[in-house]
């Protein structure tokens, strides 16, 4: 009786060895199946990673750029009139009050240079009095 109880104790976990065992291997199988589809992909997008690379070389070539430059812009060396000094920026920028007329519709009457420059230089050191005051 005791033989009978083992052998059949013995074919239970044999059996439920074989379950695990099988399942295991399923599972192993699906993961490299799963890996195989993965590795395919990054193969795939490392195909595509390299035709971007080339295709950026072409398109940031400095001699195909400059080609392009002068077939379709209309560049031209800057004059020398064009150069300026930064603090001549402002009298040649509109006045507030240009800017509402030309905003509202109305004619403007544009100011002098003289009273341009004399305006943004107000403005000027309205912004640094202000920050001189701010700062400790």
């Amino acid at each position: 009786m005791m033989k009978l109880t083992f052998f059949t104790l013995l074919t239970l976990v044999s059996l439920v060895l074989s379950g695990a065992l099988y399942c295991t291997s399923y599972k192993v199988h699906a993961m490299e199946s799963h890996r195989q589809a993965i590795h395919v992909a990054m193969e795939s997008e490392q195909a595509r990673l390299q035709v971007l690379k080339a295709e950026w070389a072409y398109l940031a070539n400095p001699l195909r750029l400059e080609r392009e430059a002068r077939q379709r812009l209309a560049l031209a060396p800057t004059d020398a009139r064009r150069i300026g000094r930064l603090d001549t920026l402002a009298a040649l920028a509109p006045t507030r009050q240009e800017a509402a007329a030309r905003a509202a519709g109305r004619p403007v009457v544009a100011a002098t240079v003289p009273e341009q420059a004399a305006l943004a230089s107000r403005q000027v050191a309205e912004v640094l009095t202000a920050r001189a005051s701010v700062m400790p």
